[in-house]
């Protein structure tokens, strides 16, 4: 329970600062092997290219959100960012992450992929349903 309330403050605080923030909670269907979580907050004001991203990986590597590009593509808004990792055997990689969020639906649909690892392509991809918090 405190794990999951600091996920939500650290999103919350980083959007503090804009009394027209939003603050998404989304949950995905995903496995144990995947480099999507099960859980992400977004936090971000309509217009403003810039937004903050937090899961429980990105809360143990930073120890705060992440900041993420915000784009509207039509109806939907889309959340990029990316997450230097290493794979199993020390090699330094990139995991580039996209989250398309339907506002009307609720619904979210993320992508991860690696890049800089020789010979590997790694993709993933989730699907989710989100609910805006205060």
């Amino acid at each position: 329970m405190m794990f999951k309330f600091g996920l939500a403050l650290g999103a919350v605080m980083c959007a503090a600062s804009s009394l027209h923030a939003e603050v998404v909670d989304c949950t995905y269907k995903t496995n144990e092997k995947s480099f999507i979580t099960d859980r992400y907050i977004f936090a971000y004001e309509q217009g403003n290219p810039e937004a903050a991203v937090i899961d429980g990986y990105i809360k143990y590597k930073l120890g705060k959100p992440q900041d993420a590009k915000l784009e509207a593509r039509g109806d939907k808004l889309l959340f990029t960012w990316k997450i230097p990792v290493k794979d199993m055997y020390g090699a330094t990689a990139n995991m580039y992450y996209r989250n398309t969020l339907d506002p009307k639906t609720m619904t979210a649909k993320m992508t991860a992929m690696a890049a800089g690892v020789p010979g590997e392509a790694i993709n993933f991809t989730a699907s989710g349903k989100c609910e805006v918090t205060d």
